[in-house]
Protein backbone atom coordinates (compact mmCIF):
# COMPACT_ATOMS: atom_id res chain seq x y z
CA UNK A 1 0.00 0.00 0.00
CA UNK A 2 1.50 3.66 -1.24
CA UNK A 3 1.73 6.60 1.22
CA UNK A 4 -1.99 8.80 1.79
CA UNK A 5 -2.02 10.48 -1.65
CA UNK A 6 -1.66 14.47 -1.53
CA UNK A 7 -5.12 16.00 -1.32
CA UNK A 8 -5.57 19.05 -3.53
CA UNK A 9 -8.29 20.81 -5.22
CA UNK A 10 -7.22 19.41 -8.89
CA UNK A 11 -6.65 16.21 -7.60
CA UNK A 12 -10.21 15.94 -5.83
CA UNK A 13 -11.76 17.49 -9.00
CA UNK A 14 -10.33 14.30 -10.96
CA UNK A 15 -11.67 12.05 -8.84
CA UNK A 16 -15.40 13.49 -8.68
CA UNK A 17 -15.28 13.76 -12.37
CA UNK A 18 -13.77 10.30 -12.54
CA UNK A 19 -17.14 8.69 -10.28
CA UNK A 20 -20.20 11.24 -10.11
CA UNK A 21 -23.17 9.24 -11.65
CA UNK A 22 -21.44 5.84 -10.97
CA UNK A 23 -22.23 3.25 -8.47
CA UNK A 24 -21.37 3.75 -4.94
CA UNK A 25 -19.56 1.06 -4.84
CA UNK A 26 -16.92 2.17 -7.73
CA UNK A 27 -16.05 5.31 -5.51
CA UNK A 28 -15.85 2.87 -2.01
CA UNK A 29 -13.38 0.46 -3.34
CA UNK A 30 -10.99 3.40 -4.77
CA UNK A 31 -11.42 4.20 -1.48
CA UNK A 32 -10.37 1.39 -0.08
CA UNK A 33 -7.51 0.89 -2.72
CA UNK A 34 -6.09 4.10 -2.09
CA UNK A 35 -5.76 4.15 2.01
CA UNK A 36 -4.14 1.57 3.95
CA UNK A 37 -6.54 -0.55 6.17
CA UNK A 38 -5.80 1.19 9.13
CA UNK A 39 -5.98 4.29 7.83
CA UNK A 40 -9.60 4.25 6.55
CA UNK A 41 -12.96 3.78 7.95
CA UNK A 42 -16.74 3.65 7.59
CA UNK A 43 -18.56 5.50 9.95
CA UNK A 44 -22.66 4.64 10.61
CA UNK A 45 -25.10 6.11 13.21
CA UNK A 46 -26.84 2.66 12.04
CA UNK A 47 -29.06 4.27 9.62
CA UNK A 48 -30.08 3.08 5.95
CA UNK A 49 -27.43 5.01 4.26
CA UNK A 50 -24.36 3.91 6.79
CA UNK A 51 -25.61 0.16 6.82
CA UNK A 52 -25.75 0.00 3.10
CA UNK A 53 -22.16 2.35 2.25
CA UNK A 54 -20.95 -0.46 5.07
CA UNK A 55 -22.47 -3.87 3.62
CA UNK A 56 -20.85 -2.46 0.17
CA UNK A 57 -17.41 -2.08 2.06
CA UNK A 58 -17.44 -5.18 3.37
CA UNK A 59 -18.15 -7.35 0.11
CA UNK A 60 -15.09 -5.68 -0.93
CA UNK A 61 -13.01 -5.78 2.48
CA UNK A 62 -14.18 -8.38 4.76
CA UNK A 63 -11.52 -6.87 7.91
CA UNK A 64 -12.72 -2.86 6.92
CA UNK A 65 -13.02 -0.63 10.14
CA UNK A 66 -16.78 0.17 10.69
CA UNK A 67 -16.85 2.56 13.51
CA UNK A 68 -20.55 3.94 14.60
CA UNK A 69 -20.93 6.17 18.30
CA UNK A 70 -23.40 5.26 21.01
CA UNK A 71 -23.76 8.90 22.58
CA UNK A 72 -25.47 7.20 26.03
CA UNK A 73 -28.53 8.12 24.81
CA UNK A 74 -29.59 6.06 21.94
CA UNK A 75 -32.70 3.93 21.66
CA UNK A 76 -33.09 0.60 22.36
CA UNK A 77 -34.25 -0.36 18.89
CA UNK A 78 -30.77 1.22 17.73
CA UNK A 79 -28.66 -0.82 20.38
CA UNK A 80 -30.81 -3.98 19.56
CA UNK A 81 -30.10 -3.36 15.09
CA UNK A 82 -26.41 -3.02 16.52
CA UNK A 83 -26.42 -6.68 17.59
CA UNK A 84 -28.58 -7.33 14.05
CA UNK A 85 -26.08 -5.85 12.08
CA UNK A 86 -23.43 -7.96 13.99
CA UNK A 87 -24.97 -11.15 13.36
CA UNK A 88 -25.66 -10.28 9.77
CA UNK A 89 -22.14 -10.10 8.94
CA UNK A 90 -20.62 -11.86 11.07
CA UNK A 91 -18.34 -9.61 12.81
CA UNK A 92 -17.52 -6.93 14.97
CA UNK A 93 -18.10 -2.63 14.93
CA UNK A 94 -16.02 -0.73 16.93
CA UNK A 95 -18.09 1.66 19.15
CA UNK A 96 -16.81 5.19 19.83
CA UNK A 97 -18.39 6.55 23.34
CA UNK A 98 -18.03 9.73 25.34
CA UNK A 99 -15.49 10.22 27.68
CA UNK A 100 -16.67 9.93 31.25
CA UNK A 101 -15.10 12.70 32.45
CA UNK A 102 -15.89 15.01 30.10
CA UNK A 103 -19.60 13.92 30.54
CA UNK A 104 -19.94 13.48 34.15
CA UNK A 105 -19.31 17.55 34.99
CA UNK A 106 -21.80 18.79 32.23
CA UNK A 107 -24.89 17.02 33.08
CA UNK A 108 -24.06 17.48 36.81
CA UNK A 109 -24.60 21.05 36.27
CA UNK A 110 -27.12 20.77 33.78
CA UNK A 111 -29.29 18.13 34.11
CA UNK A 112 -29.85 15.24 31.45
CA UNK A 113 -31.78 17.12 29.30
CA UNK A 114 -30.49 20.41 28.92
CA UNK A 115 -30.86 19.99 24.64
CA UNK A 116 -34.27 21.37 25.38
CA UNK A 117 -33.24 24.46 27.17
CA UNK A 118 -31.74 26.26 24.27
CA UNK A 119 -29.67 25.94 20.94
CA UNK A 120 -26.36 26.56 22.56
CA UNK A 121 -26.64 23.92 25.35
CA UNK A 122 -28.37 21.46 22.64
CA UNK A 123 -24.73 22.05 20.62
CA UNK A 124 -22.89 21.73 23.38
CA UNK A 125 -24.00 18.33 24.19
CA UNK A 126 -23.73 16.95 20.65
CA UNK A 127 -20.22 17.82 21.25
CA UNK A 128 -19.74 15.99 24.30
CA UNK A 129 -21.82 12.40 23.05
CA UNK A 130 -21.25 13.05 18.96
CA UNK A 131 -18.05 15.17 17.93
CA UNK A 132 -15.52 14.51 20.53
CA UNK A 133 -15.88 10.67 20.40
CA UNK A 134 -15.81 11.20 16.25
CA UNK A 135 -12.80 13.41 16.66
CA UNK A 136 -11.11 10.68 18.48
CA UNK A 137 -11.75 7.55 16.14
CA UNK A 138 -10.43 9.81 13.58
CA UNK A 139 -7.54 10.82 14.81
CA UNK A 140 -5.56 8.22 13.26
CA UNK A 141 -7.02 7.85 9.89
CA UNK A 142 -6.44 9.47 6.51
CA UNK A 143 -9.97 8.64 4.80
CA UNK A 144 -13.59 7.97 6.17
CA UNK A 145 -16.66 7.48 4.25
CA UNK A 146 -20.34 8.97 5.63
CA UNK A 147 -23.94 8.59 4.73
CA UNK A 148 -24.47 12.35 3.68
CA UNK A 149 -27.06 12.51 0.82
CA UNK A 150 -27.73 15.96 -1.05
CA UNK A 151 -31.33 14.43 -1.00
CA UNK A 152 -31.40 14.89 2.85
CA UNK A 153 -31.53 18.59 3.47
CA UNK A 154 -30.99 22.32 2.38
CA UNK A 155 -27.65 21.86 3.99
CA UNK A 156 -26.39 19.46 2.58
CA UNK A 157 -27.83 20.19 -1.43
CA UNK A 158 -24.07 20.48 -2.41
CA UNK A 159 -22.53 17.63 -0.60
CA UNK A 160 -19.51 16.57 -2.83
CA UNK A 161 -18.96 12.69 -3.45
CA UNK A 162 -15.07 13.47 -1.86
CA UNK A 163 -13.70 16.32 0.51
CA UNK A 164 -10.94 17.90 2.60
CA UNK A 165 -12.49 17.48 6.09
CA UNK A 166 -10.70 20.50 7.76
CA UNK A 167 -12.90 19.87 11.04
CA UNK A 168 -10.66 16.45 11.22
CA UNK A 169 -7.41 17.61 10.54
CA UNK A 170 -7.88 17.53 6.36
CA UNK A 171 -8.01 14.40 5.98
CA UNK A 172 -10.67 13.06 3.12
CA UNK A 173 -13.51 12.61 3.53
CA UNK A 174 -16.24 10.38 1.25
CA UNK A 175 -19.47 10.62 0.70
CA UNK A 176 -20.75 7.85 -1.77
CA UNK A 177 -24.25 8.21 -1.45
CA UNK A 178 -24.51 11.47 -2.30
CA UNK A 179 -26.42 11.52 -5.52
CA UNK A 180 -28.75 8.73 -4.46
CA UNK A 181 -32.36 8.71 -3.52
CA UNK A 182 -34.03 7.97 -0.30
CA UNK A 183 -35.55 4.96 -2.66
CA UNK A 184 -32.30 4.28 -3.85
CA UNK A 185 -30.50 3.44 -0.25
CA UNK A 186 -33.85 1.77 0.53
CA UNK A 187 -34.43 -0.81 -2.53
CA UNK A 188 -30.48 -1.65 -1.77
CA UNK A 189 -31.21 -2.62 1.63
CA UNK A 190 -34.13 -4.75 0.33
CA UNK A 191 -32.30 -6.61 -3.02
CA UNK A 192 -29.37 -7.39 -0.47
CA UNK A 193 -32.02 -8.46 2.10
CA UNK A 194 -30.37 -6.03 4.63
CA UNK A 195 -32.26 -6.10 7.67
CA UNK A 196 -33.48 -2.35 8.43
CA UNK A 197 -33.69 -0.10 11.13
CA UNK A 198 -36.79 -0.89 13.21
CA UNK A 199 -38.00 2.35 13.62
CA UNK A 200 -38.37 3.08 10.21
CA UNK A 201 -41.30 1.20 10.52
CA UNK A 202 -42.73 3.78 12.79
CA UNK A 203 -42.76 6.81 10.62
CA UNK A 204 -39.08 7.58 11.93
CA UNK A 205 -36.88 9.08 8.75
CA UNK A 206 -34.05 10.19 10.81
CA UNK A 207 -32.49 8.75 14.00
CA UNK A 208 -30.58 10.11 16.68
CA UNK A 209 -30.91 10.08 20.31
CA UNK A 210 -34.21 8.86 21.76
CA UNK A 211 -35.32 12.42 23.63
CA UNK A 212 -33.88 14.30 20.28
CA UNK A 213 -35.72 12.33 17.56
CA UNK A 214 -39.33 11.96 16.34
CA UNK A 215 -41.52 10.44 13.61
CA UNK A 216 -41.96 12.82 10.61
CA UNK A 217 -45.51 13.96 9.41
CA UNK A 218 -46.65 14.04 6.35
CA UNK A 219 -45.14 16.68 3.91
CA UNK A 220 -42.07 17.31 6.11
CA UNK A 221 -38.35 16.33 4.78
CA UNK A 222 -36.43 13.51 6.08
CA UNK A 223 -34.41 15.53 8.85
CA UNK A 224 -37.55 17.43 10.43
CA UNK A 225 -37.88 14.98 13.02
CA UNK A 226 -34.16 15.56 14.55
CA UNK A 227 -34.34 18.40 17.51
CA UNK A 228 -38.03 19.38 16.00
CA UNK A 229 -38.18 22.01 18.87
CA UNK A 230 -35.80 24.47 17.40
CA UNK A 231 -36.07 27.28 15.03
CA UNK A 232 -33.40 29.01 12.76
CA UNK A 233 -30.60 26.58 12.87
CA UNK A 234 -29.31 23.51 10.63
CA UNK A 235 -30.22 20.16 11.77
CA UNK A 236 -27.03 18.89 12.04
CA UNK A 237 -25.24 17.67 15.18
CA UNK A 238 -21.37 19.51 14.94
CA UNK A 239 -20.12 15.65 13.07
CA UNK A 240 -20.22 17.37 9.25
CA UNK A 241 -19.55 20.88 10.13
CA UNK A 242 -19.81 23.09 12.85
CA UNK A 243 -23.51 24.75 13.14
CA UNK A 244 -24.01 28.08 13.97
CA UNK A 245 -27.18 29.48 15.25
CA UNK A 246 -29.44 32.29 13.41
CA UNK A 247 -29.92 34.25 16.60
CA UNK A 248 -32.87 36.60 16.10
CA UNK A 249 -32.50 39.76 17.44
CA UNK A 250 -35.28 41.72 20.20
CA UNK A 251 -37.77 42.87 18.93
CA UNK A 252 -37.30 41.44 15.30
CA UNK A 253 -40.94 39.78 13.66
Amino acid sequence: MSAAPALDGVWLDEIRAAHEGRHPREIIRWGLETFARERRVVLTSLQAEGVAIADMAIEIDRDVRIITIDTGRLPEETLTYLDTLRRRWDRGIEVAMPDPEELQPFVAANGVNPFYASVDMRLRCCELRKVRPLQRALADVDCWFAGLRREHSAERSEVELVEIDEEHGGILKVNPLAGWSTEDVRDYLRRHRLPQHPLYAAGYTSIGCAPCTRPVRPGEDERAGRWWWEQDVAKECGIHGRVIPVLVSEGAA
